[in-house]
């Protein structure tokens, strides 16, 4: 349905042609989101308990050198381009979110 996020896969359920896997998931948890690529994940933790979203990462991984995220690179000057790719694509989904904003309207009354 519209009102739904995601890519429909009853194609796929039905025997058809899945659909193209997309480049990125995000992933929304209790303590904020992130942004998966096939070479790396990058979250953003919510502020204090609100759904606003902190200026810094609390996680960002090469997943193509180290796939057990064993490594975190949040916070140091490593792929420091690659880090503002994803942290602007994360905040551009975050913008257009309609429950991201719902809440955050919820908040200022």
């Amino acid at each position: 349905p519209a009102h739904m996020q995601g890519q429909s896969q009853a194609s796929a359920l039905r025997g058809g042609q899945p659909a193209p896997a997309a480049d990125q998931a995000i992933i929304e948890t209790g303590r904020g989101v992130g942004i998966r690529t096939l070479t790396h994940l990058y979250g953003l933790p919510f502020v204090g308990g609100s759904r606003q979203l902190a200026e810094r990462p609390d996680m960002f991984f090469d997943l193509s050198t180290d796939p057990y995220q064993m490594h975190n690179l949040a916070g140091t000057d490593a792929q420091a381009d690659v880090a503002r790719d994803l942290d602007r694509r994360l905040r551009a989904w975050d913008a257009h979110t309609p429950w991201m904003h719902e809440s955050r309207d919820e908040r200022k009354s």
